[in-house]
C-alpha cells in the first residue's frame, strides 16, 4: 500500500503530496518535471520523506531570498526570521544560511556596511555604540570592528562634526556636548581629534 499519492489539486498548476497523518504540500509542475514526477504517482514512505526533505529545502531557500531581497540580512536575523513559525527544521536552515553564505547572497560584511551608513546618515554614533549595535543584531566582533573601521578611516571627522553640530543645538556649553558625544559612543580621542582639524 502506497505511503503518500500526488494528486492534483484545483488548478492545474501542480499538485499536492497527499499522505494520512501529515500535511499536504504543493508541487509545481516546474517541480514534477525536475524530480521526474507525475500527478497520481505513489510514494512509498522513503521516496515521499525525501521529495518532502528536498520540498522543505527549496521553500526554505526561497523565503530566505525573499528576505534577502527586500533587505540585507544577518544570519542570525535569517535564521529567526526562518524558524520563527516552525516551519523549516534547524538542519535545513543551517543548510540554507551556509549556502547563501557561500554564494555570497548573505554577507554580514556587507550587512555591517549598509547598517553603519543607515545609522550615520541618521544620527552619527561612535564606533563603541555601533559596535554594540552590531553585535547585538549577530554581526561576529571581527567583521564589526573592520566594518566601522572603515567607516571612520574615511568619515570619522564628518561623523564628529556633525554629532557635535546636534548636541549644540540647544545651546549647551562644551562640556555638556562631549557627554552628549560620550553616550553617543564616541571617544573623547575621537571628538578631540574632530574638533582640532576643523
Amino acid at each position: 500500500m502506497a505511503y503518500a499519492t500526488l494528486k492534483r489539486g484545483s488548478s492545474s498548476d501542480g499538485c499536492f503530496a497527499i499522505s494520512e497523518g501529515n500535511p499536504p504540500f504543493f508541487i509545481s509542475n516546474k517541480q514534477l518535471s525536475l524530480w521526474h514526477l507525475q500527478v497520481g504517482q505513489e510514494l512509498d514512505e522513503a521516496a515521499y520523506l525525501r521529495l518532502k526533505e528536498v520540498h522543505e529545502r527549496d521553500e526554505c531557500m526561497r523565503k530566505a531570498l525573499e528576505y534577502l531581497g527586500l533587505r540585507e540580512h544577518t544570519a542570525l536575523e535569517l535564521r529567526q526570521k526562518l524558524g520563527s513559525k516552525g516551519k523549516y527544521p534547524k538542519a535545513i536552515i543551517e543548510s540554507t544560511i551556509q549556502a547563501l553564505k557561500d554564494d555570497g547572497s548573505l554577507s554580514e560584511s556587507r550587512y555591517a556596511e549598509v547598517f553603519i551608513r543607515s545609522r550615520q546618515k541618521r544620527s552619527p554614533e561612535g564606533r563603541y555604540l555601533l559596535l554594540q549595535r552590531l553585535a547585538a543584531k549577530g554581526v561576529p566582533s571581527q567583521v564589526a570592528r573592520e566594518a566601522v573601521d572603515a567607516a571612520f578611516q574615511e568619515h570619522g571627522t564628518e561623523y564628529v562634526k556633525r554629532a557635535w553640530e546636534d548636541a549644540g543645538k540647544k545651546g549647551e556649553d562644551r562640556e555638556k556636548r562631549l557627554l552628549k558625544l560620550q553616550r553617543k559612543g564616541f571617544s573623547y580621542q575621537d571628538v578631540r581629534r574632530a574638533l582640532e582639524e576643523g
